[in-house]
């Protein structure tokens, strides 16, 4: 499935703040600082200006968009990316903007002294979910009916048994991972006459916060 990339540079705190000032002194004509929007956005977030950043880019192949970077301890990351432009960018505008302002930008004043991570734009149902807890959905997806999702008695007790391996296992599977799932990879149809997999979704939801609730464990 299709996520939004990750950037993330981690080294001591003093050293990052060092890299974001090299950052911000190094504008181009591609990305350019933004000092009153980081300024603002420190403010907004209640952190110094030293640990936050914001730069925009500078051509419409990335939608003039604005990237966001905080300082958190010992890690340095891309909080959001948003363009006026566009309502909204959608993973694969997002993940050409952030990949290409590390490439194109961030990667030159990486050193020894920092560990840079940029993750991939793709991730399994097992990696989001656990291994035990995609199992049990993928079991109930390959034999439950499309049409009636979980309604069914049979369906309806491989879905139980999905939802409380969720919780034993403490699955981080959220609602948009399991209805992005339904529709990018298992193919299910999304319509106005159709609402399944946002019911699906609810039912997931519900269900598992009232067991978590049922056995004590917080959200």
């Amino acid at each position: 499935m299709k996520k939004f990339v990750e950037l993330i540079i981690k080294a001591s705190e003093l050293k990052l703040i060092e890299l974001l000032n090299k950052f911000k002194d190094a504008s181009t004509n591609k990305w350019t600082f933004e000092k009153k929007l980081s300024k603002d956005y420190a403010l907004n977030i209640s952190k110094p200006d030293n640990k936050v950043a914001c730069f925009k880019a500078n051509s419409s192949k990335h939608y003039e968009a604005t990237i966001w970077l905080v300082i958190n301890e010992n890690e340095l990351h891309v909080t959001n990316i948003v363009s006026r432009n566009v309502a909204y960018l959608g993973k694969d505008t997002y993940n050409i903007i952030i990949t290409d302002f590390y490439k194109e930008f961030v990667y030159q004043f990486i050193t020894n002294d920092f560990f840079a991570s940029l993750s991939s734009n793709e991730v399994t149902i097992e990696e989001l979910a656990n291994k035990e807890t995609a199992e049990k959905l993928i079991k109930w997806e390959s034999l439950c009916n499309h049409s009636t999702g979980n309604t069914h008695p049979f369906d309806r007790e491989r879905w139980f048994d999905f939802i409380k391996t969720a919780v034993d296992t403490d699955s981080s599977l959220t609602v948009e991972d399991l209805e992005q799932w339904l529709t990018e990879e298992k193919k299910w149809l999304v319509n106005e006459d159709d609402c399944t997999t946002e019911k699906i979704a609810i039912d997931f939801e519900y269900g598992r916060d009232l067991l978590r609730y049922y056995v004590g464990k917080s959200n």
